[in-house]
């Protein structure tokens, strides 16, 4: 056994070890279970292909080098779809097809005799030359959107060293009569075996980091969103209340918050059990969101009560912005699947004033609008500047308290729309 047959029976050994690792990754119950099944059944095919190479002499030529070479080709087509599916990116059915298709007839067709070993091995290095140039330039490109640049940059420089390497490789063993079998011992057979070692194990890393990324980004959007409304939550719209604040400076002025909170809303859960309740508070929040505008944040403070951010706004503005919601709430029909709760909302209003010294100063004003509100018989909006509000109550500032300047580097990065699950 050649020096190179122990090195792709190493390599091959690696990959079925990668493979099974993807395998364990699917038991996860990751949402990319599809794409990590097609990665594990790379990386194992790929293995025994390669495992195949380091067979020969062993086994009949056929087995060891048409078989081996239809596997490894076919594997790395494997592996384009994967990678299509894991990244969104619609599968080039017809295109694959058509690649496995005609290099399958010409390495069966030169694969019968090693006398056109020469032919038969630069087919498949041009079709694996293809697939690693054609996939990893897609891939760029959608990398570059999912905001992924690392991993694009290093796939599709992985992807095009590699293809062109091959495809040198190919024509020298056309052109000359310098063996190009894998099984060769030379040093130009060793090298190239390291680079796809190499480059096979980057394409893992980089499919390992994106499952990473969206993996970390799925969990600080769970973070984010109420699971049930699918607005966002607590935490999130304090975010977009401090980011506010700072951008309007130590004057606090230029924007003004809306307290929001379902009437009866014990009545309902008592009346009609918790589910009709909790389909209420979904309706409610698909229709306020779907009416919002630009730069405008809605979330579930908790409970039934919600909490609408409207930067720029003055009081007039809000009132009228408020009062517009209102109606619209009331006059939209009933909020559950089943037509039989016809619910209304009372709200608070309070704009941001020059003599804040807080945020917690301008959700007390509203918090005790709001209060005011259920006292005149709910179903209605009062504001901070209507008359003199003396009611508290500890309400939505315990829920959302602490509220402080944040440090500017641990501001997350939030959109101004609701997010829907």
């Amino acid at each position: 056994m050649t020096q190179a047959q122990w090195l792709w029976l190493m390599v091959g050994l690696q990959l079925a070890l990668f493979g099974a690792g993807w395998l364990g990754a699917v038991r996860f119950g990751t949402v990319a279970n599809g794409p990590l099944r097609g990665l594990a059944l790379f990386n194992l095919s790929v293995g025994v292909g390669l495992g195949l190479i380091g067979l020969r002499g062993l086994l009949p030529y056929v087995v060891t080098h048409t078989v081996a070479n239809l596997l490894n080709v076919l594997t790395f087509l494997l592996l384009w779809r994967a990678g299509q599916q894991l990244l969104g990116h619609p599968v080039m059915a017809r295109e694959q097809a058509g690649l496995a298709a005609l290099s399958g007839v010409l390495i069966v067709v030169f694969g019968l005799s090693p006398e056109t070993a020469q032919q038969r091995v630069a087919i498949v290095l041009f079709a694996i030359a293809w697939i690693s140039c054609r996939a990893s330039t897609l891939a760029y490109d959608r990398l570059r959107r999912e905001q992924i640049p690392g991993a694009a940059i290093a796939l599709i420089l992985t992807g095009w060293i590699v293809g062109l390497l091959l495809i040198a490789r190919g024509v020298s063993g056309l052109v000359s009569d310098t063996p190009i079998e894998f099984s060769h011992d030379a040093p130009v057979t060793l090298a190239l075996a390291y680079v796809l070692l190499v480059a096979i194990f980057a394409v893992n890393l980089v499919f390992a980091y994106v499952l990473l990324q969206r993996t970390v980004r799925a969990l600080t959007r769970l973070s984010r969103v109420d699971p049930l409304t699918g607005l966002f939550n607590r935490r999130a719209i304090v975010e977009a209340l401090q980011r506010e604040w700072q951008r309007h400076g130590p004057d606090g002025a230029g924007f003004s918050v809306v307290c929001i909170d379902v009437d009866h809303f014990k009545a309902i859960n008592d009346g009609h059990g918790h589910a009709v309740g909790d389909a209420v508070l979904v309706g409610l929040a698909q229709r306020m969101s779907s009416g919002l505008q630009a730069g405008e944040t809605l979330g579930r403070s908790g409970g039934e009560e919600f909490l609408l951010l409207l930067p720029g706004a003055g009081p007039e503005a809000a009132r009228a912005r408020a009062e517009g919601m209102r109606t619209g709430l009331t006059d939209g029909g009933a909020m559950d699947p089943g037509g039989i709760c016809h619910v209304t909302v009372s709200m608070g209003v309070a704009s941001a004033r020059a003599t804040d010294p807080s945020i917690d100063a301008i959700l007390a004003r509203a918090d005790a609008a709001l209060y005011r509100a259920k006292a005149d018989g709910r179903d209605c909006i009062r504001t901070d500047v209507d008359r003199a509000i003396v009611q508290t109550r500890p309400g939505l500032r315990a829920a959302l308290r602490p509220v402080h300047r944040p440090d500017e580097s641990a501001t997350t990065d939030a959109v101004h729309r609701p997010i829907h699950g």
